[in-house]
């Protein structure tokens, strides 16, 4: 015979019932401005591991952090941890009772979110109370009572629903409730109303799920080191040894014709840069494209706790290097290859602190490749066909850009915390077209 504990987590907790929702939301507290980094000491050491807390944003669905609990031994309705994120979007966990009833608590835009599906269809609540994600430990409890089920996020009520029971309940056939951690099932074709990125580039500790022990948990963070966080954690992505990301160049295409139009103060026209004409014929508007219309790359790095590597390179389809910026920490220079040739480098001060942020600015144009730090800057001559192959390749959709490594050739990985902005934009490796799965793209350990 099954408790009665665990009948009200299943009918409760996951809504296995017939009835209707009525959904009760709290008022939510002004957003919090998000954190900044702190200045860290050049003395301060490596950055430490925590013991206790966990990482769940590995998109090594290979090794997803999956708990299995059977119904007749659960004895509480409530789930509790501690969570610490930057990430404005993700999945916090997943849990089912059965393919057809199932539960999903994620973030969407800084807030929580809640998804669910039943027998009486589908639901989703997102969006509601303070920020989550500014890097802040924050304790979440997921608790269900006779006929409601309340989300809160440090004691605050967040979400709470109310269902209405019928008389007849279906019969239960599921027998274990499911939980995986940072991500969904794995070969499910699962529907949700609003997709979400699954891994979330969070931590998470003390946690307590159905009051049931969690020896997978402290499994996973003793023989991987990757899934143990840092102690301390700033804005910035970081690159473990050996990692990568690809991204497609024409995530980028948009902003540098926008940035044209407004240096030339021209007119942003169907994907496109135009000069209005002021010419109508037949009632039409008149475009012409500028003749002194100029193109430019515009990138800058900042990295913090480097190992020598690639920090990034421009691939055509045909794997030809177009350019590859290469940070060589030893003798304190970063080179900039242009089509297989050293087009130019710059010196960094010996004395540099590796724990504190460095950066670089790299700007082509027609003629010239541009290197800046915070201590000097150089021109070089490049030639104008290298520049044109260089704009062609950018706007071609099968070309690629390597950040961190590039697999198989063209030296070392980078090890270590990045920022890079490209065209005027900041690189969010959530758009990736791969990533690595321990990269982190929303935080970066600092020393201590």
């Amino acid at each position: 015979m099954m408790c009665g504990g665990c009948l009200s987590l299943l009918y409760i907790l996951f809504l296995l019932f017939n009835g209707e929702f009525a959904v009760c939301l709290p008022d939510s507290n002004p957003n919090q401005d998000a954190s900044t980094p702190e200045q860290v000491s050049c003395l301060a050491g490596k950055p430490v591991r925590s013991i206790d807390s966990l990482y769940l944003g590995s998109e090594d669905q290979q090794n997803s952090l999956r708990l299995e609990f059977q119904l007749s031994e659960i004895t509480s309705n409530l789930s509790s941890f501690e969570l610490r994120t930057r990430d404005p979007e993700g999945v916090i966990f997943y849990g089912d009772i059965g393919e057809d009833n199932w539960f999903v608590l994620g973030v969407r835009q800084k807030k929580l979110e809640v998804q669910m599906s039943n027998s009486n269809g589908q639901m989703v609540l997102s969006k509601w109370g303070p920020e989550i994600s500014d890097g802040k430990w924050k304790k979440v409890a997921v608790d269900s009572s006779i006929n409601t089920i309340e989300v809160r996020m440090d004691g605050e009520l967040v979400v709470k629903l109310t269902h209405h029971v019928n008389a007849q309940l279906m019969p239960v056939t599921a027998s274990k409730l499911v939980i995986i951690l940072g991500d969904l099932p794995v070969g499910r074709n699962l529907q949700l109303i609003r997709p979400l990125k699954t891994a979330l580039d969070g931590c998470m500790r003390n946690w307590a799920w159905v009051k049931r022990h969690t020896e997978g948990l402290e499994n996973a963070m003793e023989t991987d080191e990757n899934r143990r966080c840092f102690e301390k954690e700033e804005p910035g992505s970081f690159f473990p040894s050996q990692s990568y990301a690809i991204m497609r160049p024409n995530l980028f295409q948009s902003q540098d014709q926008e940035l044209c139009c407004r240096g030339l103060s021209l007119q942003w026209q169907k994907g496109s840069c135009f000069k209005v004409a002021l010419l109508q014929k037949r009632g039409i508007q008149v475009f012409q494209a500028p003749k002194d219309q100029s193109w430019k790359l515009s990138i800058r790095v900042d990295f913090r706790f480097p190992e020598d590597g690639v920090l990034l390179a421009l691939r055509s389809e045909e794997n030809v290097t177009l350019f590859l910026v290469r940070l060589d920490w030893q003798k304190r220079v970063v080179s900039v290859t242009f089509f297989d040739k050293l087009t130019g480098s710059v010196m960094l001060p010996v004395d540099l602190c590796p724990s504190h942020w460095q950066f670089v600015d790299i700007q082509f144009s027609v003629n010239t490749l541009f290197i800046k730090t915070a201590e000097t800057m150089s021109f070089w001559d490049i030639q104008p066909t290298d520049f044109q192959a260089l704009q062609d390749k950018w706007t071609d959709p099968t070309s690629e850009i390597y950040i961190g490594g590039v697999p198989g050739s063209e030296g070392p990985h980078f090890s270590g915390c990045l920022k890079i902005t490209l065209q005027a934009e900041a690189v969010d490796l959530d758009m990736a077209h791969y990533k690595h799965p321990y990269v982190r793209s929303h935080s970066c350990p600092v020393g201590i």
